[in-house]
């Protein structure tokens, strides 16, 4: 039986550490196993952060990282962000303004899944779709005038107005399920802190002239139902009884 010569030996260990996934750095290996091991919002936030500066290069690791982060939202304390409507509640020795600083980097369910999403955009589209598809949709507590707060909800309408303009292929609009995505949103909304938001992804959409009037009619049918809707009675200018 003939020994492989030198040249055949080495053409079995290329083709070998080809076959093996390239590994990863130690430390940022480091730095997922203590973001596994860390609060859910804090774990979350350092993955996406590694993602968004770039410091993982490797694009399926990216990718994973993202879904990671995704996962983990879920284990987030609180479901929105906040911001002031007024400038007492600025104050971090309050106890709305200790949360507000809190949660300032983006560290609520919606925040963190929405940044999972937009960062995935770049990576894979339709798995970026996919995770947007899975995001609950935000139902907004009803808050008083005594209230000196309100609830952060925007990122959820400008990460899908992301989603409509990066993550559908040219094949796929030809099918009008872009199209189908906004109709979706539209019928989704059930409060009127949403109708501005809404109209905005409208307006700035390209659409063609038949398919823009078939959503403003679904947007005027939805605005119909206000009447329904549990009210936010200062956002409304309602007098508080």
């Amino acid at each position: 039986m003939k020994r492989p010569t030198p040249a055949i030996i080495l053409l079995l260990v290329a083709a070998a550490a080809q076959a093996q996934p390239p590994k990863r750095p130690e430390a940022i290996q480091m730095l997922v196993d203590t973001a596994a091991r860390a609060p859910a919002e804090l774990g979350a936030h350092l993955l996406l952060r590694m993602v968004e500066s770039k410091l993982v290069a490797d694009r399926e690791w990216r990718a994973e990282l993202l879904d990671q982060a995704f996962r983990m939202a879920a284990g987030a304390k609180h479901p929105l962000g906040i911001a002031f409507v007024v400038g007492v509640a600025q104050g971090t020795d309050s106890d709305i303004g200790v949360l507000t600083s809190a949660l300032q980097p983006g560290l609520d369910q919606l925040s963190i899944r929405c940044r999972a999403v937009t960062e995935m955009l770049a990576i894979e589209s339709t798995r970026a779709r996919e995770l947007f598809n899975g995001i609950p949709r935000p139902r907004l507590p009803t808050l008083s005038c005594a209230d000196a707060f309100t609830y952060r909800f925007g990122i959820y309408y400008r990460t899908a107005e992301a989603v409509f303009e990066k993550g559908f292929t040219p094949r796929q609009r030809a099918e009008g399920r872009d199209t189908v995505f906004l109709d979706q949103m539209i019928r989704g909304i059930a409060s009127s802190l949403e109708l501005e938001s809404a109209v905005e992804i409208l307006l700035k959409a390209k659409l063609g002239r038949d398919t823009f009037e078939e959503l403003v009619q679904t947007y005027a049918a939805v605005s119909g139902l206000r009447d329904s809707w549990k009210h936010d009675r200062r956002t409304l200018g309602e007098r508080e009884e």
